[in-house]
């Protein structure tokens, strides 16, 4: 059985030609799991978090695009994880987009 990378060797094995920014800006974003396995629920978790706190902020001008870009990447890295460690990425791109759209909907909600 191959053992799991942390999510820091994961990320690393990744980023190459990630602009420096953005790169940092992933890191920070999922400091806490750095040292942990690296696994899709965490990453999908963490984009879930991310985005829904940066909706609750109200800000949507320029000023969050590197979050938004952050945060899009550490959900597309959680698919992309998915897929190379044989899981069902079907469902893992279901339930990504659920969340998310369950997340603008309670958004919606409170701005109506």
């Amino acid at each position: 059985m191959t053992a799991v990378p942390t999510l820091d060797v994961w990320l690393r094995s990744r980023s190459e030609l990630v602009p420096d920014e953005l790169r940092e800006r992933i890191r920070f974003l999922v400091r806490d799991l750095l040292d942990q396995p690296a696994s899709v629920e965490s990453l999908a978790e963490i984009a879930n978090l991310q985005l829904s706190a940066l909706l609750q902020t109200g800000v949507t001008s320029r000023e969050v695009a590197l979050d938004l870009l952050a945060i899009d990447a550490i959900a597309t890295y959680a698919l992309e994880l998915a897929a190379s460690t044989g899981g069902d990425l079907g469902v893992s791109a279901t339930t990504v987009m659920h969340t998310i759209a369950h997340l603008m909907d309670s958004q919606e909600s409170h701005h109506a």
